[in-house]
């Protein structure tokens, strides 16, 4: 999932969880045992990324893939 995620290092992509829960995210940084996420809404910059306000760690183990967001047919559930 490492080499997944490393792709969609910062930019934006869609996380499928494995409850088949579709978030869509920028991926700022990919850890060990996580990717930590911020809204795909949300200006990206490098100040940008040590600001906690909607920063969401997502684990390997929550996550079933990692998809491009253009190829995502289904209709998007928004992140919590």
């Amino acid at each position: 999932m490492r080499t997944i995620a490393s792709k969609f290092l910062n930019r934006e992509a869609l996380l499928v969880l494995k409850g088949r829960q579709r978030i869509r995210r920028w991926i700022a940084a990919v850890g060990d045992d996580r990717v930590i996420t911020y809204p795909a809404s949300a200006p990206h910059s490098v100040a940008a990324s040590y600001d906690p306000v909607g920063r969401e760690i997502y684990r390997f183990t929550q996550l079933s893939t990692i998809l491009e967001v253009e190829n995502a047919a289904t209709p998007l559930i928004a992140s919590p």
